[in-house]
């Protein structure tokens, strides 16, 4: 099955949206939060455009295709967006970097997030600059760019 995003357009007030992953798990998820994405945002202002008024109009279901994003890396998205939107938002990221560690860049739960495995952490970068959602992205590229100075650091003490 195609992962998409699937939200209703049915009472504005309590708008979720739906998050269905290429293994065909479902999260719902409030609107303002999928609306980090800039293309579930967009999927959803094309979407307002109807002046009908009919009740099958009422419950509509919108989809938008996710390639090859897996639940595991559809439920990090979803706990970032989370976090940023109902705890605390992240600090910008200062360029050019002042440290190599990610604890002296970002505030700790931000640090902690994207302290996992190389292959989930590449597929995150894939998800957030697919679905546009920039400040994941600058955080999952940071993390990349300081996993590939530690790697080049080590292969160069090492030689």
């Amino acid at each position: 099955m195609m992962p998409c995003f699937c939200f209703s357009l049915s009472r504005p007030s309590t708008y979720t949206h739906k998050k269905i992953s290429k293994e065909g798990d479902s999260f719902d998820v409030p609107l303002a939060i999928a609306k980090m994405s800039s293309l579930v945002a967009d999927t959803i202002d094309d979407g307002d455009d109807s002046d009908s008024d009919d009740s099958e109009n009422e419950d509509c279901i919108k989809s938008v295709p996710l390639p090859n994003v897996s639940s595991e890396v559809l439920r990090k998205v979803i706990e970032f967006c989370k976090h940023y939107q109902e705890v605390e938002a992240m600090t910008p990221i200062e360029s050019p970097l002042k440290s190599a560690r990610l604890e002296e860049l970002v505030q700790p739960w931000y640090a902690s997030y994207v302290n996992m495995d190389e292959d989930t952490l590449f597929a995150l970068v894939r998800a957030c600059n697919f679905m546009d959602i920039k400040p994941l992205l600058d955080l999952a590229c940071l993390a990349v760019s300081i996993v590939i100075k530690v790697r080049l650091y080590f292969e160069w003490v090492v030689s």
